[in-house]
């Protein structure tokens, strides 16, 4: 388990590194505004809660292709869905809802962190303010 847990994390950081470094390269405010130490806890959170629910999904597939292929399906479709359904929670209610949501799935709370990280970049970018960072985190803007 170490040695799984250890190569997907290495993986993890290599792709997390490059996702984040085109981002900030191409001058995507999400990445420019928000605090690198919070973009790190944040994609860090988020590894360990999919690796988490990877592990406790691989007891009911034995065929590893049949297993991958219903990872992808989710991790597509969670993300599909937490653009319709997360944004609408949070922006309408019942926002104790979109909570929960993201608490059992995984993509619903990595699409709600880069959405808030998102809108406090936007503001950021019209306002000459500050993006998403820990001091204002617990903002009920």
């Amino acid at each position: 388990f170490a040695g799984t847990y250890t190569w997907a994390l290495g993986l993890y950081i290599i792709y997390m590194v490059v996702f984040a470094g085109f981002g900030a390269g191409s001058g995507i405010g999400l990445f420019l505004h928000t605090s690198p130490g919070l973009q790190i806890v944040m994609y860090l959170l988020w590894f360990h809660s999919m690796f988490g629910l990877a592990s406790w999904m691989s007891v009911f597939y034995t065929d590893v292709i049949t297993g991958t292929m219903a990872a992808v399906a989710a991790l597509i479709f969670s993300g599909l869905v937490a653009n319709l359904v997360v944004v609408q929670f949070v922006q309408s209610g019942p926002e104790w809802l979109a909570i929960v949501l993201e608490a059992i799935i995984p993509p619903f709370a990595l699409f709600r962190a880069l959405w808030e990280a998102g809108q406090y970049a936007f503001l950021a970018n019209s306002t000459g303010g500050q993006g998403l960072s820990f001091s204002n985190i617990n903002d009920r803007k």
